[in-house]
């Protein structure tokens, strides 16, 4: 079956935050001095991959989704234009990509990838500053958790405005606005359309040493406007989290981030889903090397479930990545990454269900070499599994390889 994709009034236009940083990009365009090289502010580029899954659908081991099997090759082409632009003390940022993806055997998959963002970097002084802007992006969704052979393109918008204010040599007030839209082609998948709107406020420490701690509050809104009465409950909600946020500067080879707190999530229509908790996020960077990284994570927080049980799981996971630049143009990635995600409250339209979890693991190995300074190819290896404690969810494992060559103008 092969999807028609109605056509869309560009969602570009459609943000406040979009508005202001495409003005201000438009801006920079015309102050640009006549002599000003291309190079000098815009970076053209484009690039093929080539993919393969042997598990594209995520299905478990005993399940084909037809005759065409459970694997596929892709392709994808694209272009796109970055732009990086100092204007006095201010800054302007943006990237342009579109991409064709073709399918070789589940071609009615085969979809038009469109990613764009745009960001102004302001200063008034010494003491304020702050960022606005916006990102557009459109791309298939999935197969996670949502295990079925039609397209389903998922467009996301967001739009963000931030600024800090330097009461005092060594303290700070901080306030950030943003929103996201999610917003889904498949009819079926239309539940999960949905619209997040934050809101932040918080205060820091600046120390001589360039670490900081503060606190913060931040309320979360969210909407699904396309809730089909009768079977999905309205799944509206409002999350107040309170929180401590560290940098911490160990030394120049390593730092230490970390936001943990208590959250509380409030549902408008179902208080039974109500939940509340410690949520938090630690990371760690640590370079003994000038050629070497690693970066671990923690975290223990809600998170958006995009199935069909419930509209947020707890999620704990854990992550280690590392990278080795053993010569100046070769680079090696790697990483790997736990997660448990628990449902404490499925439902099936008014039937409520047990409580379930599921546990996924991915690793992924890299290599990555420059030609010259403009032209770069690389390959990967990944595997992706998930194991599951009830019948609720569903259990499979998948390998995948890929390679790829960029040109940058």
């Amino acid at each position: 079956m092969r999807l028609t994709q109605q056509r869309r009034q560009p969602a570009l236009y459609s943000s406040l935050g979009w508005q202001a940083a495409l003005m201000a990009l438009c801006g920079c365009a015309l102050s640009l001095p006549a002599s000003a090289a291309l190079s000098d502010t815009l970076h053209p580029f484009l690039g093929v991959s080539y993919s393969t899954d042997n598990n594209l659908f995520r299905l478990p081991d005993d399940v084909s989704p037809g005759p065409e099997g459970r694997s596929d090759t892709m392709r994808q082409m694209m272009f796109g234009v970055q732009l990086d632009r100092p204007i006095g003390r201010q800054r302007i940022e943006a990237n342009v990509k579109l991409s064709k993806v073709h399918f070789s055997k589940y071609d009615q998959l085969d979809y038009s990838g469109e990613d764009a963002d745009a960001t102004l970097h302001w200063r008034l002084g010494d003491e304020l500053n702050g960022t606005v802007g916006g990102r557009y992006s459109q791309t298939l969704a999935p197969f996670n958790d949502f295990h079925s052979a039609e397209r389903n393109l998922r467009v996301q918008r967001n739009g963000f405005a931030d600024v800090a204010w330097r009461v005092f040599p060594r303290w700070q007030l901080r306030s950030r606005y943003w929103q996201d839209e999610y917003r889904f082609d498949l009819s079926s998948q239309k539940y999960l359309d949905r619209t997040e709107r934050n809101g932040e406020a918080g205060v820091d420490y600046l120390s001589p040493t360039g670490s900081t701690i503060g606190v913060l509050a931040r309320r979360q809104r969210g909407e699904y406007p396309q809730g089909i009465t009768g079977f999905f409950s309205n799944e509206n909600y409002t999350q107040d989290a309170y929180k401590v946020k560290v940098l911490w500067l160990v030394s120049v080879q390593s730092r230490v981030e970390f936001e943990g707190g208590h959250v509380s999530r409030r549902h408008t229509d179902s208080s039974n889903r109500d939940a509340s908790g410690a949520n938090g996020r630690l990371t760690a960077t640590w370079s003994p090397l000038a050629s070497l990284t690693f970066i671990g994570a923690g975290w223990r927080e809600f998170s958006p479930y995009e199935g069909g049980l419930s509209a947020y799981s707890l999620d704990r996971g854990a992550s280690l990545r590392g990278s080795w630049s053993p010569l100046d143009r070769v680079r090696f990635d790697a990483q790997v990454q736990t997660l448990r995600r628990g449902f404490d409250e499925p439902k099936l339209g008014n039937i409520a269900l047990p409580p379930f979890s599921d546990n996924s693991h991915t690793a992924s190995l890299g290599v990555n070499y420059t030609f010259r300074d403009n032209i770069a190819a690389g390959a990967s290896l990944t595997r992706d599994t998930r194991s599951i404690d009830r019948r609720f969810g569903t259990s499979y494992s998948s390998r995948g390889a890929s390679v790829y060559l960029n040109l940058q103008f």
